[in-house]
């Protein structure tokens, strides 16, 4: 399975060697508008901050089943540069984000047995899925302790799928539909879903 034309040519037009995360912006809203279209009842909503003293964004969009008025977090993709992939400091902060965004999440009691993450950079990621029964995120932290040798915390290795070979494809829409059939169970039949992007702060 290939993703639609324009998809592809979207995520070609953007210079590998960029330093704006803003630059993957387009592709990942048309990514995820041709994932969750709206006459399926998703909404798209982004909202976009810049970092503190950056002209850097960190783009996470964020997919929530409303039923009534309850807004449950199902799937979300935190949006890096393909040149944050080289880069240790980048990919060990992008892992930090990550399991805040989860340390948020579960602050609540959330009704689905797992809730995905997607760390992309570029057009490489990496999956972070959170239990709900026992509470457990994978991949597990890789601790640096300031007594031992330095260690990559987050090794380049954790990304190894990308979206545009046909593995990472497959990959993304089976997460995707695993997703959708998880959300399908909270509550009855799903009527809604809201995607919505969410900045960072930090």
């Amino acid at each position: 399975m290939v993703w639609k034309d324009y998809i592809v040519k979207q995520f070609g037009f953007v210079n590998r060697s960029t330093k704006e995360e803003s630059d993957l912006r387009g592709p990942y809203y048309t990514l995820l508008f041709d994932l969750f279209p709206p006459e399926e009842h998703y909404l798209i909503a982004p909202q976009f901050r810049r970092h503190t003293g950056s002209m850097d964004y960190t783009i996470s969009y964020v997919v929530f089943k409303l039923k009534g008025k309850l807004e449950t977090p199902i799937f979300f993709v935190e949006i890096k540069t393909f040149a944050a992939l080289e880069l240790e400091a980048v990919r060990a902060a992008a892992d930090d984000e990550m399991r805040t965004f989860f340390l948020d999440f579960s602050a609540d009691r959330l009704p689905q047995s797992k809730l995905i993450g997607i760390s992309a950079m570029g057009t490489r990621f990496a999956v972070y899925e959170y239990t709900t029964n026992d509470r457990r995120l994978t991949p597990r932290r890789i601790i640096y302790r300031p007594s031992g040798p330095i260690i990559d915390t987050a090794p380049k290795g954790r990304w190894s799928d990308d979206i545009m070979e046909d593995s990472g494809e497959a990959k993304f829409r089976a997460l995707v539909n695993e997703v959708k059939e998880m959300a399908s169970a909270i509550g009855g039949v799903c009527e809604h879903y809201f995607l919505y992007s969410r900045p960072f702060t930090g």
